[in-house]
């Protein structure tokens, strides 16, 4: 993440959009567990929860 905040400086992007674009990505991965808790997708077969939401992101991107 530092290096993309460095290169996204050195090609004149204002920190101010670096700013709001780092938020909205933090944004968008802390609706992964709330999307994960809402439909109940751990497979409990799985064993292990970061197997569990591997599946999950698998099932989301296809």
């Amino acid at each position: 993440m530092i290096k993309w905040v460095l290169q996204a400086i050195s090609h004149g992007i204002e920190a101010v959009t670096i700013a709001r674009l780092y938020r909205k990505h933090w944004r968008i991965q802390g609706m992964f567990p709330r999307l994960e808790s809402v439909l109940q997708s751990e497979i409990k077969c799985l064993g292990h929860p970061r197997a569990a939401l591997l599946g999950f992101v698998a099932a989301v991107m296809a």
